[in-house]
């Protein structure tokens, strides 16, 4: 069992942003855990605690650029968010990636300059995008010999 979730921040566009809920005996190695994402040697769990689990949010704006050109992937930031949660997993933390960037990938794909405004349009480009998000996490997860996989939520879940 991985332990308590609970939610926090904000809803963004249907989605949760959820984080692992420490035990006590876990609390004191929040500011590790901190250093570990900031920059810092990741520490492994304590012996004995089942794997937390670390669920990781990244926008838009971390993963894509906007030119007068169009989106661009930004592949540094992508690649070092590969790197770093290889390094977490192989630290015994189980994690989960909740990535926006569909919308994005879509305008490269389709040739768009600019974001769509419109929803319907947005939900299009969207869709056309999420192949082309989940390939590139593929190819680069699996470099490190990871699996990826789309997970669907609906709104109750």
């Amino acid at each position: 069992a991985v332990g308590p979730v609970k939610q926090v921040g904000r809803q963004n566009h249907g989605q949760s942003t959820l984080a692992h809920k420490p035990s006590a005996k876990s609390a004191s190695r929040r500011s590790s855990k901190a250093r570990a994402l900031t920059g810092g040697a990741i520490a492994p769990p304590l012996q004995g605690e089942a794997a937390p689990l670390l669920v990781l949010k990244v926008g838009t704006s971390s993963l894509m650029t906007s030119s007068s050109k169009g989106q661009r992937v930004q592949l540094a930031n992508v690649a070092r968010l590969v790197e770093l949660i290889g390094d977490l997993k192989r630290s015994g933390y189980q994690v989960v990636l909740v990535s926006s960037g569909a919308v994005g990938m879509g305008c490269i794909k389709l040739g768009l300059e600019r974001k769509p405004s419109n929803i319907r349009t947005k939900q299009a480009v969207a869709a056309a995008g999420q192949s082309h998000l989940m390939r590139m996490y593929e190819d680069l997860f699996g470099s490190l010999n990871m699996h990826v996989a789309q997970l669907l939520l609906s709104q109750s879940d």
